[in-house]
Protein backbone atom coordinates (compact mmCIF):
# COMPACT_ATOMS: atom_id res chain seq x y z
CA UNK A 1 0.00 0.00 0.00
CA UNK A 2 2.82 2.37 0.98
CA UNK A 3 4.77 1.46 -2.15
CA UNK A 4 1.72 2.12 -4.29
CA UNK A 5 1.24 5.53 -2.67
CA UNK A 6 4.89 6.47 -3.17
CA UNK A 7 4.79 5.39 -6.82
CA UNK A 8 1.65 7.44 -7.40
CA UNK A 9 3.24 10.43 -5.72
CA UNK A 10 6.38 10.08 -7.85
CA UNK A 11 4.31 9.93 -11.04
CA UNK A 12 2.31 12.93 -9.97
CA UNK A 13 5.53 14.84 -9.26
CA UNK A 14 6.92 13.92 -12.67
CA UNK A 15 3.71 15.09 -14.26
CA UNK A 16 3.94 18.46 -12.50
CA UNK A 17 7.59 18.94 -13.50
CA UNK A 18 6.83 17.95 -17.08
CA UNK A 19 3.91 20.33 -17.24
CA UNK A 20 5.98 23.17 -15.80
CA UNK A 21 8.78 22.48 -18.30
CA UNK A 22 6.29 22.41 -21.18
CA UNK A 23 4.67 25.60 -20.00
CA UNK A 24 8.08 27.32 -19.94
CA UNK A 25 8.64 26.53 -23.62
CA UNK A 26 6.92 28.74 -26.15
CA UNK A 27 7.25 29.46 -29.85
CA UNK A 28 7.57 32.36 -32.23
CA UNK A 29 6.76 31.64 -35.85
CA UNK A 30 6.46 33.30 -39.21
CA UNK A 31 7.90 33.38 -42.71
CA UNK A 32 11.16 34.57 -44.23
CA UNK A 33 11.21 35.88 -47.78
CA UNK A 34 12.94 38.24 -50.18
CA UNK A 35 11.43 40.52 -52.82
CA UNK A 36 13.97 39.97 -55.61
CA UNK A 37 12.53 38.05 -58.55
CA UNK A 38 14.99 35.19 -58.54
CA UNK A 39 14.74 31.46 -57.97
CA UNK A 40 16.02 29.86 -54.79
CA UNK A 41 19.52 28.47 -55.32
CA UNK A 42 19.52 24.73 -54.53
CA UNK A 43 21.64 24.13 -51.43
CA UNK A 44 20.88 27.52 -49.88
CA UNK A 45 20.56 27.60 -46.09
CA UNK A 46 18.14 29.80 -44.14
CA UNK A 47 19.10 30.74 -40.57
CA UNK A 48 16.53 32.37 -38.29
CA UNK A 49 17.31 33.75 -34.82
CA UNK A 50 15.39 35.17 -31.88
CA UNK A 51 17.71 37.80 -30.40
CA UNK A 52 17.69 40.15 -27.42
CA UNK A 53 18.55 43.64 -28.73
CA UNK A 54 17.79 45.56 -25.55
CA UNK A 55 21.29 46.96 -25.06
CA UNK A 56 22.48 49.36 -27.73
CA UNK A 57 26.06 49.21 -26.45
CA UNK A 58 26.36 45.41 -26.58
CA UNK A 59 26.03 42.66 -29.19
CA UNK A 60 22.62 41.01 -29.59
CA UNK A 61 22.10 37.88 -27.48
CA UNK A 62 20.75 34.85 -29.32
CA UNK A 63 17.82 33.30 -27.44
CA UNK A 64 16.98 30.65 -30.04
CA UNK A 65 18.08 29.78 -33.57
CA UNK A 66 17.25 27.41 -36.38
CA UNK A 67 18.98 26.45 -39.63
CA UNK A 68 17.13 24.79 -42.48
CA UNK A 69 17.43 24.10 -46.18
CA UNK A 70 15.73 26.90 -48.09
CA UNK A 71 13.25 25.26 -50.46
CA UNK A 72 11.06 28.22 -51.39
CA UNK A 73 10.07 31.74 -50.46
CA UNK A 74 8.25 32.59 -48.32
CA UNK A 75 9.79 29.90 -46.08
CA UNK A 76 7.86 29.12 -42.86
CA UNK A 77 9.79 28.80 -39.60
CA UNK A 78 9.08 28.18 -35.93
CA UNK A 79 11.49 28.87 -33.08
CA UNK A 80 11.12 27.37 -29.61
CA UNK A 81 12.38 29.49 -26.71
CA UNK A 82 12.38 29.49 -22.92
CA UNK A 83 9.52 31.76 -21.92
CA UNK A 84 10.97 32.25 -18.42
CA UNK A 85 13.87 34.18 -19.97
CA UNK A 86 11.65 36.78 -21.63
CA UNK A 87 11.43 40.12 -19.85
CA UNK A 88 8.63 42.49 -20.83
CA UNK A 89 10.98 45.43 -20.33
CA UNK A 90 13.40 44.12 -22.97
CA UNK A 91 13.27 44.18 -26.77
CA UNK A 92 13.45 41.07 -28.95
CA UNK A 93 13.83 40.78 -32.73
CA UNK A 94 13.78 38.07 -35.34
CA UNK A 95 16.79 38.01 -37.65
CA UNK A 96 17.08 35.96 -40.83
CA UNK A 97 19.80 35.31 -43.40
CA UNK A 98 20.42 33.06 -46.40
CA UNK A 99 23.81 31.61 -47.26
CA UNK A 100 25.11 29.40 -50.06
CA UNK A 101 28.35 27.48 -49.50
CA UNK A 102 29.19 29.91 -46.70
CA UNK A 103 28.59 33.03 -48.79
CA UNK A 104 25.97 35.46 -47.48
CA UNK A 105 23.25 36.10 -50.09
CA UNK A 106 20.35 37.70 -48.19
CA UNK A 107 19.71 39.16 -44.75
CA UNK A 108 17.17 41.40 -43.08
CA UNK A 109 18.23 45.02 -42.75
CA UNK A 110 15.23 46.30 -40.79
CA UNK A 111 14.04 45.33 -37.31
CA UNK A 112 11.30 42.72 -36.86
CA UNK A 113 10.26 42.99 -33.18
CA UNK A 114 8.37 40.22 -31.39
CA UNK A 115 7.01 39.12 -27.97
CA UNK A 116 7.24 42.27 -25.86
CA UNK A 117 6.17 45.91 -25.86
CA UNK A 118 2.95 45.13 -27.69
CA UNK A 119 4.48 42.81 -30.31
CA UNK A 120 3.10 39.33 -30.99
CA UNK A 121 4.70 35.95 -31.62
CA UNK A 122 4.26 35.86 -35.40
CA UNK A 123 6.24 37.86 -37.93
CA UNK A 124 7.05 38.10 -41.63
CA UNK A 125 10.74 38.76 -42.16
CA UNK A 126 11.71 40.41 -45.45
CA UNK A 127 15.35 40.03 -46.39
CA UNK A 128 17.40 42.08 -48.84
CA UNK A 129 20.04 40.88 -51.27
CA UNK A 130 23.57 41.49 -50.04
CA UNK A 131 25.49 43.62 -52.52
CA UNK A 132 28.82 42.22 -53.65
CA UNK A 133 31.66 44.74 -53.85
CA UNK A 134 32.84 45.25 -57.42
CA UNK A 135 36.05 43.42 -58.18
CA UNK A 136 39.03 45.51 -59.16
CA UNK A 137 41.02 44.82 -62.29
CA UNK A 138 44.54 43.61 -61.41
CA UNK A 139 47.45 45.66 -62.70
CA UNK A 140 49.23 43.40 -65.18
CA UNK A 141 51.40 46.18 -66.54
CA UNK A 142 55.11 45.40 -66.23
CA UNK A 143 54.62 41.69 -65.49
CA UNK A 144 55.97 38.72 -67.43
CA UNK A 145 54.51 35.22 -67.33
CA UNK A 146 56.11 31.97 -68.47
CA UNK A 147 53.86 29.25 -69.92
CA UNK A 148 54.22 25.74 -68.48
CA UNK A 149 50.97 24.20 -69.76
CA UNK A 150 49.39 24.58 -73.18
CA UNK A 151 46.06 23.12 -74.32
CA UNK A 152 45.87 20.95 -71.21
CA UNK A 153 49.35 19.46 -71.71
CA UNK A 154 52.53 20.19 -69.78
CA UNK A 155 55.18 21.87 -71.94
CA UNK A 156 58.44 20.01 -72.41
CA UNK A 157 60.76 22.50 -74.10
CA UNK A 158 64.11 24.10 -73.45
CA UNK A 159 62.49 27.48 -74.18
CA UNK A 160 59.22 28.35 -72.51
CA UNK A 161 56.83 30.81 -74.20
CA UNK A 162 56.52 34.10 -72.33
CA UNK A 163 53.75 36.69 -72.26
CA UNK A 164 54.67 40.22 -71.19
CA UNK A 165 52.15 42.94 -70.34
CA UNK A 166 53.39 46.49 -70.91
CA UNK A 167 51.94 49.90 -71.82
CA UNK A 168 48.42 48.57 -72.34
CA UNK A 169 49.53 45.87 -74.73
CA UNK A 170 51.04 42.42 -74.67
CA UNK A 171 54.23 40.89 -76.04
CA UNK A 172 54.58 37.20 -76.89
CA UNK A 173 57.75 35.18 -77.47
CA UNK A 174 57.82 31.44 -78.08
CA UNK A 175 61.47 30.92 -79.02
CA UNK A 176 61.59 32.45 -82.49
CA UNK A 177 59.58 35.52 -83.54
CA UNK A 178 58.47 38.29 -81.24
CA UNK A 179 54.87 39.49 -81.39
CA UNK A 180 53.00 42.41 -79.94
CA UNK A 181 49.33 43.32 -79.89
CA UNK A 182 46.51 44.94 -77.91
CA UNK A 183 44.89 43.32 -74.88
CA UNK A 184 41.74 44.16 -72.96
CA UNK A 185 41.62 43.20 -69.28
CA UNK A 186 38.68 43.41 -66.87
CA UNK A 187 38.14 42.12 -63.32
CA UNK A 188 37.63 38.58 -64.66
CA UNK A 189 37.89 38.98 -68.43
CA UNK A 190 40.78 39.12 -70.85
CA UNK A 191 40.94 39.17 -74.64
CA UNK A 192 43.76 39.58 -77.14
CA UNK A 193 42.28 41.79 -79.83
CA UNK A 194 43.10 41.23 -83.50
CA UNK A 195 46.12 39.62 -85.14
CA UNK A 196 49.44 40.36 -83.49
CA UNK A 197 52.19 42.13 -85.35
CA UNK A 198 55.63 40.54 -85.26
CA UNK A 199 58.80 39.52 -86.99
CA UNK A 200 58.53 36.96 -89.80
CA UNK A 201 61.59 34.78 -89.41
CA UNK A 202 61.37 31.18 -90.55
CA UNK A 203 61.40 29.14 -87.36
CA UNK A 204 63.10 25.76 -86.99
CA UNK A 205 61.25 22.82 -85.46
CA UNK A 206 59.87 22.51 -82.86
CA UNK A 207 59.57 26.27 -82.32
CA UNK A 208 57.53 26.82 -85.48
CA UNK A 209 54.75 24.55 -84.24
CA UNK A 210 54.99 25.87 -80.66
CA UNK A 211 54.72 29.47 -81.85
CA UNK A 212 51.60 28.77 -83.92
CA UNK A 213 49.99 26.87 -81.06
CA UNK A 214 50.61 29.67 -78.56
CA UNK A 215 49.10 32.32 -80.85
CA UNK A 216 46.12 30.07 -81.63
CA UNK A 217 45.39 29.44 -77.93
CA UNK A 218 45.67 33.15 -77.09
CA UNK A 219 42.97 33.89 -79.68
CA UNK A 220 40.57 31.70 -77.64
CA UNK A 221 41.11 33.54 -74.36
CA UNK A 222 38.12 35.33 -72.82
CA UNK A 223 38.95 35.19 -69.10
CA UNK A 224 41.52 34.36 -66.48
CA UNK A 225 42.11 33.20 -62.92
CA UNK A 226 45.13 34.72 -61.20
CA UNK A 227 46.91 34.51 -57.90
CA UNK A 228 50.24 35.99 -56.87
CA UNK A 229 52.37 33.40 -58.66
CA UNK A 230 50.23 31.80 -61.39
CA UNK A 231 47.87 32.78 -64.20
CA UNK A 232 45.32 30.53 -65.92
CA UNK A 233 43.91 31.80 -69.21
CA UNK A 234 40.44 30.43 -69.98
CA UNK A 235 38.18 30.22 -73.03
CA UNK A 236 34.47 31.11 -73.32
CA UNK A 237 33.53 27.77 -71.73
CA UNK A 238 35.74 28.38 -68.70
CA UNK A 239 38.28 25.76 -69.83
CA UNK A 240 41.93 26.61 -69.18
CA UNK A 241 43.87 26.88 -72.44
CA UNK A 242 47.18 28.07 -70.96
CA UNK A 243 48.81 28.13 -67.54
CA UNK A 244 51.67 30.47 -66.76
CA UNK A 245 53.98 31.18 -63.84
CA UNK A 246 55.01 34.69 -62.93
CA UNK A 247 58.66 35.45 -63.60
CA UNK A 248 60.56 36.86 -60.65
Amino acid sequence: MLKSFLASAALATCGVVGAASYAAADTVSGTATYLERMAVIPGSVLEVKLVDVSRADAPAITMSSQRMSLKRVPQPFELTYDATLIDERMRYNIEASVTFKGKLLFRNTSAHPVLTQGNGNTVEVVMQKVSTPAKETPDFDGTTWEAFELGGRMLVSDIKPVVTFAEGGVGVYAGCNRFRGPVEVGPETMSFKGPMAGTLMACPAPYDKLEKTVLKELEKVTGYVMNEESLALTNKNGVTVMRLAKQK
